[in-house]
């Protein structure tokens, strides 16, 4: 397993550990000195449907979650950092899904684990990885000018 050297998050998921209270960023920063040592070994999960491939999920405190993906041996990009809230508009799920422009996948979800078979870092490209965070960070623009 390749050691994780860097964490780095997304504009988007900066803005979301700066506002983290004390105990959830104490979770965070645990998670991180996990996910260096550990790698994809740190992430409880991987999100399942095909615009979701390579994407992981850490619990770090109760409902809270942190969205990460691994688009270089020696780097976990932090997609999002959040609280699992059913059915609110601020959920860390939906708001991915909305920001994605994909719908919630139906039903029960299996949580396969986010390591490849091997035990290596799941395979996501840089540029997915890129994707990813215009569209979240696009998302909470427009979000921003609704309110």
């Amino acid at each position: 397993m390749t050691q994780v050297r860097q964490v780095r998050p997304t504009p988007r998921a900066a803005s979301q550990i700066s506002a983290l209270t004390n105990e959830n960023k104490d979770a965070f920063e645990q998670w991180v000195r996990e996910v260096r040592r550990q790698g994809c070994a740190a992430m409880e999960y991987a999100l399942t449907g095909e615009d979701l491939a390579g994407l992981c999920c850490s619990h770090l405190r109760g409902r809270w979650r942190v969205i990460a993906a691994f688009p270089e041996a020696t780097l976990v990009v932090v997609v999002a950092v959040g609280e699992h809230r059913d059915g609110k508009p601020d959920d860390v799920y939906d708001s991915l899904y909305a920001a994605m422009g994909i719908e919630e996948p139906p039903g029960r979800r299996d949580k396969p684990s986010c390591c490849e078979p091997d035990g290596s870092d799941p395979a996501v490209s840089g540029e997915l990885v890129d994707a990813v965070s215009r569209r979240v960070r696009g998302a909470a623009r427009r979000g921003r000018r609704r309110s």
